[in-house]
This record gives C-alpha cells, structure tokens and sequence, in this order.
C-alpha cells in the first residue's frame, strides 16, 4: 500500500488557494484601475498601482513554492493522494478561468504561474 504524504498535499493545496485569491485580487483591482482611468482619478489609480505591485510581489513568491513543486512533480505526484490531486486540478482551473480575465500586460512577468501537469 502506498503511503501519502499529508504534508506534501496541503503544501500543494495552499500555495494554489494562496494563488487562486491573489489573482481574484489582481483581477478586481486590474478591473477598477480600468474604471479609475476612464473617470479620471489619478490618486486613486496611484494606489491601486502600489495594491497590484504588492499583490504582484506575493504572486511571484507563491510561484516560487509551486515551482519548487513543479520541478520535482515525479516524485511529489506519488506522494499526493488522489483526492487531493483532484483537488489541485479544480484550483487550478479555477485559477486559469480568473487569469483570462487579467489583461496580458497586468500579469505578473506576463506569464502564467500556475504549472500544468498537476
């Protein structure tokens, strides 16, 4: 019998829950941005600016924890439960579906952070 590592999962399922927030958060402050620019209000816009960059900065350290995870899938997968792994893949579509709605130039690095193959 297989044994799963707990530990690996949750790691797994936060660092995408983490994600999945932070791009809705990117997501909704792009979008008010774009309102703030068309009624022209440029302070507001201004820290809104300062919340994505910040949002941004969180993103690419989640991405870093993914990575890490990508980068050694193998041997990770194994140690993943199925039901978690089912888990990970609805996060990560849901992730995919808010990314679409991100204008390519407000993404972070204009690259997608979440990894396929989960």
């Amino acid at each position: 019998m297989r044994k799963y590592n707990a530990k690996a999962s949750m790691e797994l399922l936060s660092l995408l829950k983490q994600q999945r927030y932070l791009y809705h958060q990117l997501k909704m402050l792009t979008e008010k941005q774009r309102r703030l620019t068309e009624t022209n209000t440029p302070e507001s816009a201004i820290e809104i600016i300062f919340g994505r960059r910040k949002l941004i900065e969180k993103l690419q350290e989640s991405g870093n924890g993914l990575q890490t995870i990508r980068t050694n899938w193998e041997k990770i997968s194994g140690q993943i439960d199925a039901e978690y792994k089912i888990q990970a893949s609805d996060l990560i579509n849901q992730i995919q579906e808010i990314i679409k709605g991100i204008p390519p130039a407000s993404m972070p690095g204009n690259e997608l952070m979440v990894g396929a193959g989960v």
